[in-house]
């Protein structure tokens, strides 16, 4: 149903919210925290099989820009808008 690109956007910008805008997050796109509880675990074991080759380096994860983050968010927006019209038209 979602698209793994959609799903490590989610989660990166969950991450990267502030505490009190990860609720506004979840109701924006209609999903539950046990998705992103989910998408993070079936991430993180990805980065295990494909992780630095020293299992005692953690994995690093990258903090995006305020624009990057935006961009993401208006182009699920913009996925979420079209998939909604092709739906009804």
């Amino acid at each position: 149903m979602f698209s793994p690109e959609y799903k490590l956007a989610i989660v990166t910008e969950y991450e990267n919210a502030p505490n009190g805008e990860k609720g506004a997050i979840l109701r924006r796109e209609g999903l539950y925290s046990s998705h992103i509880i989910e998408w993070t675990r079936a991430r993180d074991a990805a980065a295990l099989t494909s992780g630095p080759a020293d299992p005692s380096t953690p994995a690093k994860r990258s903090k995006k820009s305020a624009e990057q983050i935006e961009l993401e968010k208006l182009r699920r927006q913009n996925e979420k808008l079209r998939s909604d019209l092709a739906k009804t038209g």
